[in-house]
């Protein structure tokens, strides 16, 4: 069985500095491709799993990124769907970023 890779495996930072965003992003992509968040959201529109309509600004659609994922954390959601909907917000955002030359 292969590790999975952690979320900020390949985030390079040297003591001392942060990095760029540029880094985070290329780290989050290798965790969920494209073609992997397309396989989760099946049928589903992700404006629609992220409640927001189709044309909205990247701004608006951040907000609703994280609005939803503080609603659907498995930490803070005890609903036995939390982590679903996790994977689902998560892979709506990663489409929506791609779409939107993110």
């Amino acid at each position: 069985m292969t590790k999975k890779r952690g979320f900020m495996d390949g985030y390079k930072t040297r003591p001392g500095e942060r990095g760029d965003v540029s880094q985070w992003r290329a780290s989050f992509r290798q965790r969920m491709s494209t073609d992997e968040a397309r396989a989760e959201v099946k049928d589903e529109k992700p404006w629609d799993i992220l409640h927001v309509p189709h044309g909205t600004s990247w701004d608006d659609i951040r907000r609703a990124y994280r609005k939803a994922c503080l609603q659907w954390h498995p930490d803070v959601c005890q609903d036995p769907r939390a982590e679903l909907m996790m994977k689902k917000i998560n892979a709506a955002y990663t489409l929506l970023e791609d779409e939107y030359g993110r």
